[in-house]
């Protein structure tokens, strides 16, 4: 970032810019209720393996856990002993932890999403 702060610059603006189209596309968007018992709408056309990759590429992508890795492993580095393993086991506990939150939003999600899909919380929303 001290390197090249006008990409940086870049990055954030542009970062900034979709986040606020997409904003802007949500709030645009028209709102329909669906009716009680109907089922919810899946992406059906795409396939697990292409929903996979996708979710991969933007996590592996994230610079903020990126930037979270490179500050706070290094604290947990024994400089004496091999990086490698050391890394390993740390990144192993970390995707562990992780994974383990996203199931929780997951099941979290599924139950709420009865009330989210009412017209009116999503018009709020």
């Amino acid at each position: 970032m001290h390197a090249f702060p006008a990409v940086f610059d870049a990055l954030r603006l542009g970062g900034a810019a979709y986040l606020a189209y997409l904003g802007v596309k949500s709030w645009c968007a028209p709102v329909q209720a669906l009716a009680p018992g109907s089922p919810r709408p899946t992406h059906s056309a795409a396939q697990p393996a292409a929903l996979y990759r996708q979710g991969l590429l933007v996590a592996a992508s994230n610079p903020k856990a990126i930037l979270f890795a490179a500050a706070f492993f290094p604290q947990f580095i024994n400089p004496d002993l091999p990086n490698v393993p050391q890394f390993v086991i740390l990144l192993a506990t970390f995707s562990v932890i992780e994974v383990s939150w996203y199931f929780v939003y997951a099941a979290s999600g599924a139950k709420l999403s009865v009330y989210l899909q009412r017209a009116a919380v999503m018009k709020a929303i």
